[in-house]
């Protein structure tokens, strides 16, 4: 179930990137597991890159308390 949630936000965000055509995203998360889903999905095509930035309090970033992310996940 959380595979299938990673594989839909990261969609979303790509998608609404593809209006803007702006093709790199920045994900910020404090979850190490995220990376290899990362890794796949950059691997697994040409057209999107995702960045994946680490925070130990990713959820800062929600509150407008560090630099602005596409895609947050964590735990809080």
């Amino acid at each position: 179930m959380r595979i299938l949630l990673i594989a839909t936000s990261i969609l979303l965000v790509l998608t609404s990137c593809f209006l803007f055509n702006d093709r790199k995203v920045t994900l910020v998360t404090n979850k190490s597991e995220i990376l290899a889903y990362v890794e796949a999905f950059n691997a697994s095509q040409d057209y999107f890159r995702v960045e994946v930035l680490y925070s130990p309090e990713p959820d800062l970033i929600l509150q407008g308390k560090g630099d602005p992310a596409d895609i947050v996940i964590g735990e809080w």
